[in-house]
């Protein structure tokens, strides 16, 4: 257990940094394109992509995950794997080709059918992918997943931006959507030896064992992107565009920390999925240091909303701000039960992994239609607080009947980053009365709440008595990189040294 643990450790260390870096990118070409296009473009491009997200839900047997479950798994089951996707990527392309001009007439925009045939033809070469770059996350090589998704995205940034400064409309989206896709594609059989072959002999094996991850994957759909069709039809493409932006800078503490960290930890757990209280060790120590990296920036982001939006995304921008405070609070409880569903799905309880996200998914669809048509966008966003809120002690009690975890070890975890974040959000609160509406201002504040909340921490572990967590770790790892660069170096040896 403690080589995987620390094969894990390695793992989201560089998952994060990846993570960081591709969203780094991602957000230099969001604030460029915020600039030169209007919310009407990224709305346009917003509903494309949930249009085929939609039809993707034919193929959403989640083979990846098999193949990471399955350490046995032979080349046939590969090419199988392969193979399928390849046959549903065709069919999605052919669907997108029929249903173009009927997706336009009824969102009232001509533009629609540019994007899905474009869109279409993507789906094509993505259907190509080698299939042996699963095998970077099942046997815990995230170096390798982490240079393959940063140079992709690297690609893609660039071509969407140089676009962007020439079309100045929603056909930047599309090139860097192509260029990227192909790039990637190609990119899979530089990374990788596998050479995939059409295959189906093992079909009827993998889609026995995907029965129940393609149930989730039409919920996990209904939670992720159900708000984006509702959204367009009551809102406009315009005010989807705004919703999007706003969900996505809210989201960035889920998809840039607790995603990679899901991500390395579902491998992990797979390998000890023979030794549930190995595994159970393991979850409580990963939830504690995803909560303390992730509530401060949530409510880093939300305090802040307000001179984020006027300084980086522009006046285009302003409804940003006030849906940006409302979302990250929302985030929070996902963030508390991020990890739930990795476990579940790692110790074959794929059925309540599909019950958590049916959950969620009955009250989004209940609660999204009334709050858009009471408040607008602004609605919308406080119905998913309010799903969140619900949800996430569902999850947990869910957790605690198929695992040997109780409430306290949801609730320890808890305390420390929920206070700390408290005195932050007071702390910049405190400052933004009293700083300049510029880009120095913005960094005064992200500065104070960075200090404030560390300081926080520390105090608390001191008052606690110094037990052993995350706090020891990070100190531990921190003296020995001090002591390390603080070191004198050895002289170099002579040839006489050697005789």
């Amino acid at each position: 257990m403690q080589d995987i643990g620390k094969s894990m450790a390695r793992g989201v260390a560089w998952m994060v940094v990846g993570r960081i870096a591709e969203k780094f990118l991602g957000l230099i070409s969001t604030f460029v394109l915020a600039r030169l296009l209007l919310p009407e473009h990224f709305g346009l491009v917003m509903i494309a992509s949930a249009i085929i997200a939609a039809l993707e839900l034919m193929g959403a047997f989640s083979f990846d995950t098999i193949l990471i479950q399955k350490q046995d798994a032979t080349r046939e089951h590969y090419d199988t794997v392969w193979t399928i996707g390849l046959g549903f990527n065709l069919a999605y392309a052919a669907i997108l080709v029929l249903m173009a001009w009927p997706a336009a007439s009824f969102y009232n925009d001509a533009r629609l059918v540019e994007a899905l045939l474009v869109i279409a033809g993507t789906r094509v070469v993505a259907g190509l992918v080698n299939i042996g770059i699963v095998d970077f996350r099942k046997n815990l090589q995230f170096r390798q997943d982490v240079f393959f998704n940063l140079a992709r995205k690297v690609v893609t940034v660039a071509l969407t931006i140089g676009a962007a400064f020439l079309f100045r409309d929603h056909r930047a989206l599309l090139v860097g959507m192509v260029f990227g896709t192909i790039y990637g594609t190609v990119l899979s059989y530089l990374r990788h030896p596998f050479r995939p072959r059409l295959s189906l002999s093992r079909r009827a094996e993998l889609f026995g064992a995907a029965k129940w991850l393609f149930l989730h994957n039409i919920l996990y759909f209904v939670n992720t992107r159900y708000a984006d069709f509702v959204v367009a039809k009551f809102a406009g493409l315009g005010g989807l565009g705004a919703f999007n932006m706003a969900s996505e800078l809210s989201a960035l503490p889920t998809t840039e920390v607790t995603m990679p960290v899901n991500r390395a930890a579902m491998s992990a757990y797979a390998k000890l999925n023979k030794d549930p209280t190995a595994l159970e060790a393991l979850y409580r120590k990963t939830v504690s240091a995803t909560m303390m990296m992730t509530f401060p920036l949530a409510v880093g982001l939300a305090a802040c909303s307000e001179l984020f939006v006027a300084v980086v995304l522009g006046p285009k921008w302003d409804v940003v701000a006030e849906l940006l405070p409302i979302l990250a609070f929302g985030t929070l409880p996902m963030i508390v039960a991020s990890n739930n569903g990795v476990v579940l799905l790692a110790l074959a309880h794929t059925k309540a992994v599909v019950t958590q996200s049916l959950l969620r998914a009955l009250a989004l669809v209940v609660l999204l239609p009334l709050a858009l048509l009471s408040a607008g966008i602004e609605g919308a966003a406080i119905a998913l607080l309010v799903v969140n809120l619900i949800w996430a002690p569902l999850s947990h009690w869910i957790l605690t009947r198929k695992t040997n975890l109780r409430t306290r070890d949801f609730l320890r975890p808890l305390a420390v980053p929920v206070i700390a974040s408290a005195l932050m959000w007071l702390a910049i609160i405190e400052v933004r009365a009293h700083v300049s509406s510029d880009v120095l201002g913005l960094l005064v504040q992200v500065l104070t709440g960075a200090a404030v909340f560390i300081a926080s921490v520390l105090l608390i572990w001191l008052a606690r008595g110094r037990p052993d967590g995350i706090e020891t770790t990070t100190l531990a790892q921190l003296r020995m990189r001090l002591l390390r660069g603080t070191a004198p170096k050895s002289p170099p040896r002579s040839p006489e040294d050697d005789q």
